[in-house]
């Protein structure tokens, strides 16, 4: 299954835990290279200028010319050339992949509660190339609203509700987020579409898509129908760190919970469950990765569906057994 990306608040849960050190990507220096750039929407494998970036194989990055606005991943890096500079289209923007901080598990997802650790302006590069500084947007609102529990609220029609759930089953909502009560989302579909909308108290206001569409799309069907799911897990399982949560947040009970769309009910009656159940939880295990060491190149790769994994040459005996165990655990 793809594992989608996002965060709710701060809500966290004590499984499966993913940790990264929490420190800023490392800026390099601009390399000039000729760079083999592959689309997978195209299927092609083309040759394009870099002077902007220290571009490294598995890069995503993205193109002007003909492909302007497709993602591509980087094959290969030549820095021995000499070329015809018109002859060839560049480089334009690069992807930060970089991730810092703790990921979690959460049915389907991989769940961070920390907003800096995969914010919104960094995971849209993932999906789509970045927005034109002669770009500009606008949008309106016509104040309706639904429950979150009650999807036929959205009022679309039964061909949108059954394609959006296709969506949703097709794992095409590839991140969703909550910070303060604002919500946003990706939906992969002829291209990645973003979500907007309003939640609280399980009311959902102001939701927008920036597809076509002049009505409620399949694609705001799908994300509210992932969203339900992942909230409700969180629900049944995620009380646990809740009130550490509050704590930092140097706010009250009562705002902390409006902020997080919870009502103050359901705090503490989770509350109460955590102090049942906290004693036979699980031991966490965690297995520390080694960072490849820059211009180390790649050993080996596993691509195993969606998810690709890079062994870089000189990685150490234990480093790869923890990958092959967490493979077969997969």
């Amino acid at each position: 299954m793809k594992r989608k990306i996002g965060f709710w608040g701060e809500i966290q849960r004590d499984t499966d835990n993913i940790t990264r050190p929490k420190e800023e990507a490392p800026v390099s220096a601009p390399k000039k290279s000729l760079v083999q750039v592959y689309f997978p929407k195209r299927g092609m494998n083309l040759s394009y200028y870099n002077d902007q970036f220290d571009l490294q194989v598995g890069d995503t990055v993205y193109v002007d010319g003909k492909l302007e606005g497709l993602r591509g991943r980087v094959t290969a890096v030549n820095y021995s050339f000499k070329i015809k500079l018109s002859d060839y289209k560049r480089v334009i923007a690069v992807a930060d992949t970089h991730i810092y901080g703790e990921l979690r598990m959460a049915g389907s997802h991989m769940v961070a509660f920390d907003p800096q650790t995969i914010p919104y302006e960094k995971i849209i590069t993932w999906f789509k190339a970045p927005d034109k500084e002669d770009d500009v947007y606008v949008s309106g609102s016509d104040d309706h609203s639904f429950r979150l529990d009650d999807l036929s609220g959205m009022k679309v029609t039964i061909a949108i509700a059954e394609r959006g759930h296709d969506y949703y089953t097709e794992n095409r909502v590839v991140y969703l987020c909550i910070d303060r009560g604002h919500g946003r989302g990706i939906v992969e579909g002829t291209s990645p579409y973003e979500i907007e909308f309003d939640y609280g108290g399980g009311e959902i206001k102001n939701l927008t898509c920036s597809c076509y569409c002049s009505y409620p799309c399949k694609h705001t069907f799908a994300a509210m129908l992932q969203l339900r799911e992942t909230l409700k897990l969180l629900e049944e399982y995620d009380g646990f760190n809740w009130n550490e949560a509050c704590r930092k947040s140097g706010q009250k009970i009562s705002e902390w919970c409006t902020d997080q769309g919870i009502p103050l009910s359901t705090y503490y009656s989770w509350q109460r469950k955590v102090f049942q159940v906290v004693t036979t939880e699980a031991e966490v295990c965690f297995t520390e990765i080694t960072a490849r060491p820059a211009g180390m190149g790649t050993a080996a790769s596993i691509e195993c569906g969606e998810l690709r994994i890079e062994i870089h040459a000189g990685a150490d005996a234990e480093t790869v057994r923890a990958i092959i165990q967490a493979l077969k655990e997969c």
